[in-house]
């Protein structure tokens, strides 16, 4: 996942995706987890540390290959989040959970 602040350079690093249904998805970064809702050309963001919800927004969305990019116009920040598969691209149903031993998926 890679964040830009303003002009500055993007900042990049893992993070762990976790499907959680249709068009949803949860991506984790330490304790701060970024729950995407993709709908019809708009992301619904919400972003919390533990518990506590520190920003939520709503944004358009577009694709370049397997990356999702989206912005926040409001604090002038964009994301670019790096899989392996389109988020959108996810079966209808809610994904079978993988087996206990297995990690989770790690995306930049």
């Amino acid at each position: 996942m890679c964040v830009t602040v303003a002009g500055a350079e993007p900042a990049c690093g893992p993070a762990q995706i976790e499907w959680t249904g249709r068009n949803r998805a949860r991506v984790r970064i330490s304790d701060v987890v970024y729950s995407l809702s993709l709908r019809k050309g708009q992301v619904e963001v919400v972003l919390k540390q533990g518990a506590m919800q520190i920003d939520g927004f709503t944004a358009a969305y577009d694709w370049e290959g397997t990356a999702l990019r989206f912005a926040d116009p409001d604090k002038n920040v964009r994301y670019e989040i790096q899989s392996e598969a389109r988020l959108k691209a996810r079966p209808k149903e809610a994904p079978t959970p993988p087996p206990a031993s297995s990690q989770p998926a790690v995306a930049r």
